[in-house]
């Protein structure tokens, strides 16, 4: 979804900051990332144009900052977490590039800074607070459940996610967020 939109605003030479490698959240970030590329022909430089963070401000920073040192022109970039997107941008000002205009950026969460900053950042909006109620009920069913044993299969449900349109990706949307569920 960040990244067809990314594609929609005209983007060509897309990168991406991902979480720790690792893990299986990023991973899935980045294969969505390959897939939207490759349905859409555009190039794919795993060594140039993905770059990896731990979440935080400061290594979206770093990320960014890698991603520019390779020389590869980069008109978008989809980031794994709004946190980093936050550092990444913090190091594009510092570096004169202009957001929307240079660079167009979206990220994942829609955390509350997001919305904040200027210009606000693209996003695509999770529901944290459903999958945080969803996750935990599951643990108190285990919990209750007659055999009490942790080594039960893995849960995987899928939630509905929203694309977020704001500044960073120079379109934006009278559609926000929902203020209760940051």
């Amino acid at each position: 979804m960040a990244v067809g939109h990314l594609i929609a605003c005209g983007c060509r030479n897309i990168a991406h900051i991902g979480g720790p490698e690792k893990e299986q959240i990023p991973a899935d970030r980045k294969q969505g990332y390959l897939e939207t590329l490759r349905e859409n022909g555009l190039k794919i430089d795993l060594k140039n144009k993905i770059a990896y963070g731990d979440y935080g401000h400061q290594s979206g920073y770093l990320a960014m900052g890698r991603l520019l040192e390779t020389g590869q022109p980069i008109d978008g970039i989809y980031i794994a977490n709004d946190q980093m997107g936050i550092g990444a941008m913090k190091l594009l000002k510092e570096k004169g590039i202009r957001v929307p205009e240079e660079i167009k950026m979206i990220g994942s969460d829609d955390v509350f800074m997001s919305s904040m900053m200027e210009p606000s950042l693209s996003t695509v909006h999770i529901k944290k607070k459903t999958m945080g109620k969803r996750a935990a009920g599951i643990l108190f069913d285990r919990i209750r459940a007659k055999e009490g044993k942790f080594g039960q299969e893995t849960v995987a449900e899928e939630i509905e996610t929203k694309l977020v349109v704001r500044g960073t990706t120079g379109k934006v949307s009278q559609e926000q967020s929902s203020l209760t569920d940051w």
